[in-house]
């Protein structure tokens, strides 16, 4: 479910490995098989592969992934406050509002 699981090389494999499961099972099965997951996991293949001519050759599996939800993952919400930059530490509890206004 991690995005980019090993910074790139094991991400690339899972991109490889879903454009070949695309490629063999063709456009609607693959896009049908993804509307039996949650959205989540929708999501998930969606940021695994790389789109390219997604949008041309598999206009299914395409319209699928645009609808899927923008998940916000921790690591999304770590980088987002610079958690673990540099090897430090930081918070990541958003600032309290501001009531003056």
């Amino acid at each position: 479910m991690r995005p980019y699981p090993n910074q790139g090389e094991t991400s690339r494999e899972i991109s490889d490995n879903l454009d070949s499961i695309l490629l063999a099972l063709g456009d609607k099965p693959f896009a049908d098989a993804l509307l039996r997951e949650r959205p989540l996991v929708r999501s998930a293949v969606r940021d695994s592969m790389v789109e390219g001519d997604l949008q041309r050759r598999y206009p299914i599996t395409n319209d699928l992934f645009q609808n899927a939800p923008q998940n916000t993952r921790p690591s999304d919400l770590a980088e987002d406050h610079g958690a673990g930059t540099e090897g430090e530490g930081h918070d990541v509890t958003p600032p309290a509002s501001d009531d003056s206004q």
